[in-house]
């Protein structure tokens, strides 16, 4: 191995293990949803449906128009599965990919400064960074990571397209690149001004590499097109507009001051801008361009092109996260390596380095459940989101007594979360108090949540175990759905009251005797224990009389 080597190794071999303890994190987040409850993630079929389909097509939330094309992902979990699928394999794997990227980083910067010691430390501050824990550490976010490295190999080929033909693995890895997420659609635009900052645009094997570079994006895309996938709503120019100083605030506290990372901050429930961050942030790269001059614009080029999907996706999903700036990091740390010239600086990038890694070591273990996960998220970021996802996790986890509290808080006027609006009613079966859900049902409809079946049956139905039969039989009808048919239960017992005997044999026409019978006995319960045994007894005469209008 040659000497100039070795601090790449050395860099590899120290985000290795940093990020050993990955290998103890479970599945957390989405994780379940997307690898372990999707149907097609096995063998020639798996394959296929990445190129076919989008994403999520064919996992349980899956809703159509499917808006995110990610062959590469896709054909990564079918790795998994064909590897025995477990959350050590698949973080294994993960770490796999993140290592091949901060190796990118290396090769890349040793090409382009000439300094081994300088890539190696640039590599490992890459590596260590702690924003990379979310794409690590959650195998759903691998696509990130997969995306990032590709295009660091993509961008080693071209600037080493001098000597030799290269672009056709220019186009392979833009490609791989593309294919793995939005995020390296505009990969040929961050290319052109990495080679720019080096004064490498006039040479004709970096011209061809860049018009190779468009042509496997723009393959990707014509992929997408045919596979019939959307493109996202809710980028429109205004959203845009708005979510410009909270994103770019985030990006920035993220890159420069990521003392603490953990998901959960979102556009819908923002909170204060990050000023002092912001301006950092600002300065931070104001002295960089200086310092490195043109090969530092070139490089924060690179990384500021490849940060705009990441803001149309927060446009999008309001969600923001340290994913996203996987790929723009390579950027600031190639324009950070530029600048570094004596001794001084390279004693302060290794500083750089050893605290990134104590701050990754610390928020890995945040990583280890869901339920650390979003109890931790929870207590940074109040608000209906990490709120939400808390209450799911304890409900999931069978403390149906804790997540009734959580869901309550993720449905607070005037933004309460959709998914808890869900189960902030339902809940209070499960804890065996369903009359409870009568009052956390209203109180959620009061705060915004929208007349869904899941909402609106329970709390109709725990209505009517209080006696308010007609009251609940009214917000029964505003129901957009009856998932578990409780909905149909209340208003057949509000019927009955009112000795509409028609109802109940309209709802049960050319049914059989054991089907009225059990009818009756859910009516009948709910009546009896609503208040109501009069009623009750007068439909279980009912149900015994199929030919009777009326059991009077």
């Amino acid at each position: 191995m040659r000497r100039s080597t070795w601090p790449g190794v050395a860099a590899v071999a120290l985000v290795a293990v940093i990020f050993a303890p990955v290998f103890h994190c479970d599945w957390v987040w989405d994780d379940t949803l997307l690898i372990v409850e999707n149907d097609r993630i096995q063998g020639i079929d798996g394959i296929l449906a990445g190129v076919t389909g989008g994403l999520w097509t064919d996992t349980p939330t899956f809703r159509q128009p499917a808006i995110y094309y990610r062959p590469v992902m896709r054909w990564s979990l079918v790795l998994d599965d064909a590897l025995g699928l477990s959350p050590a394999l698949a973080h294994l794997h993960s770490l796999l990919v993140h290592l091949a990227a901060v190796a990118g980083i290396f090769a890349l910067g040793r090409r382009l400064s000439g300094q081994p010691q300088v890539a190696g430390l640039a590599a490992a501050l890459y590596g260590l960074h702690p924003i990379q824990v979310e794409a690590v550490a959650w195998v759903s976010a691998r696509n990130d990571l997969q995306a990032a490295a590709a295009a660091l190999w993509a961008a080693w080929f071209m600037m080493g397209a001098s000597s030799k033909r290269v672009w056709p693995t220019v186009l392979g890895a833009s490609m791989v690149a593309a294919a793995s997420k939005e995020s390296a659609y505009l990969l040929p635009a961050a290319l052109l001004l990495l080679a720019w900052g080096w004064d490498r645009v006039s040479d004709v094997e970096v011209r061809r590499a860049l018009g190779a570079s468009a042509v496997g994006v723009g393959s990707v895309v014509a992929g997408r097109l045919l596979a019939g996938i959307a493109w996202p709503p809710g980028a429109d120019s205004s959203h845009l507009l708005a979510s410009a100083p909270f994103t770019t605030a985030f990006a920035l506290e993220a890159l420069i001051w990521p003392v603490s990372r953990v998901p959960g901050a979102h556009l819908a429930w923002p909170e204060p801008v990050a000023w002092t961050a912001l301006l950092a942030g600002a300065l931070g790269l104001l002295l960089l361009a200086g310092l490195g001059r043109r090969r530092a614009l070139g490089a924060l080029g690179f990384g500021a092109v490849t940060a705009l999907p990441a803001w149309v996706a927060v446009a999008h999903v309001g969600l923001f996260g340290d994913r996203y700036f996987v790929l723009p990091l390579a950027g600031v740390v190639l324009a950070l390596a530029s600048t570094v010239r004596g001794s001084s600086s390279k004693v302060g990038l290794l500083v750089g380095v050893l605290a990134a890694a104590g701050l990754t070591s610390q928020n890995l273990l945040t990583w280890r459940d869901n339920t650390t996960l979003w109890s931790t998220a929870a207590q940074a970021h109040d608000n209906p989101h990490t709120a939400g996802s808390y209450a799911k996790t304890l409900e999931l986890a069978g403390d149906f007594n804790a997540a009734a509290n959580w869901y309550a808080r993720a449905t607070v006027a005037p933004h309460p979360l959709e998914h808890a609006c869900w189960n902030v009613a339902a809940i209070h079966f499960k804890r065996n108090r369903p009359t409870d859900a009568a009052a956390a049902g209203l109180r959620a409809l009061d705060n915004g949540c929208p007349h869904s079946g899941e909402l609106t049956c329970p709390t109709a139905y725990g209505m009517a175990l209080t006696g308010r039969f007609n009251d609940a039989a009214r917000l029964g009808a505003l129901a957009d759905s009856d998932p578990w048919g409780l909905c149909r239960v209340v208003d057949l017992a509000d019927a009955a009251r009112s000795e509409r005997w028609d109802a109940l044999e309209g709802a049960l026409e050319s049914s059989s005797l054991d089907e009225r019978s059990a009818l009756a006995n859910k009516v009948g319960g709910l009546l009896k224990d609503g208040g109501d045994p009069e009623t009750d007894s007068k439909v279980r005469k009912w149900a015994q009389s199929p030919a009777a209008d009326s059991p009077l």
